[in-house]
């Protein structure tokens, strides 16, 4: 009688170990593996998905820069919105017009069509990318869902 309440318990406390570590399993990213999402950069905050592929390589680390003034925030999140990945993301080839004596412009200009490559880490529960620029306005929403 006895031994079968302490079989019933160790089954008991071994389900409960395997929930939890499928849980977490579940909340962490692959270790290899990175969703490749290419954009096109139209303008400085005109941005065109170009392509998403899963590939075999390692995703990027995580990168935050607070001397940047002009740069994009790719925003990983899970169906809560959730953040579970964030990198910031210069904007590309954003070149200062030159100044001459008096006529100066502070305007910049963007090199049409420059690609930004990003390597994201894969999270089994990825809802969707937000690509925001540095003021947190939304510039471009992708699903990640089908990945």
């Amino acid at each position: 009688m006895r031994s079968n309440k302490l079989v019933g318990i160790i089954l008991i406390i071994g389900l409960i170990a395997v929930t939890v570590f499928l849980f977490w399993q579940r909340q962490q990213p692959k270790k290899f593996g990175a969703v490749k999402v290419l954009i096109k950069q139209l303008s400085e905050n005109d941005l065109q998905l170009q392509k998403i592929t899963v590939e075999s390589t390692y995703p990027a680390r995580s990168f935050s820069n607070d001397q940047l003034t002009k740069y994009y925030q790719a925003k990983v999140l899970d169906k809560n919105d959730k953040v579970l990945y964030l990198t910031q993301v210069p904007k590309q080839y954003l070149i200062s017009r030159f100044t001459y004596p008096g006529y100066e412009v502070n305007d910049l200009i963007t090199k049409p069509n420059s690609e930004i490559s990003l390597y994201l880490p894969i999270y089994p529960n990825s809802e969707k990318l937000v690509v925001t620029d540095e003021n947190e306005n939304t510039i471009m929403s992708v699903s990640l869902e089908n990945l």
